[in-house]
């Protein structure tokens, strides 16, 4: 009888140290609903080379490219940021710093005419950031990135 009662209760403290790492490992993750921002933005001016004035319209995006950890279509697509130039030519750039509990390993910087001229093939620019901006040089940085004053000109 004895070693019946010794039986039972050392599978109870089985069963509750189980139930206890069982519980433990299905807490729900706090970062797996929520997005973070960086506390510092990319910033810069956007103007035509010809006759220095700004552009405003100019369609730019950015779209942080998420390592989802090899988990496919269970995870959204790489969230992009659309924004538009002001009327001084001026944009901002807020960048993502952790997404549904991943990180971003780059962002893809696009820019487009197409709302402002039909005839986008004419025109090329310089300036401005890489198309690629590193994720190393979001990370390092201490205060607002400026960079450089993009132009724009026909070909």
């Amino acid at each position: 009888m004895k070693t019946i009662k010794t039986f039972n209760k050392i599978h109870s403290i089985i069963f509750l140290l189980l139930a206890g790492i069982i519980f433990a490992g299905c807490k729900d993750n706090e970062d797996d609903d929520k997005i973070y921002y960086y506390d510092v933005y990319g910033e810069g001016y956007v103007y035509y080379r010809d006759t220095n004035l700004p552009i405003e319209g100019l369609k730019i995006t950015l779209k942080a490219d998420v390592d989802w950890g090899g988990q496919g279509l269970m995870f959204p697509t790489n969230p992009v940021e659309t924004l538009y130039t002001d009327s001084k030519g001026y944009y901002r750039l807020h960048f993502i710093k952790k997404i549904y509990g991943c990180y971003p390993v780059r962002y893809l910087f696009n820019i487009s005419l197409t709302e402002i001229t039909t005839n986008l093939s004419s025109f090329n620019h310089s300036g401005g950031p890489n198309e690629i901006i590193s994720l190393d040089l979001v990370d390092n940085a201490k205060t607002t990135i400026q960079f450089d004053t993009m132009k724009w000109y026909p070909e």
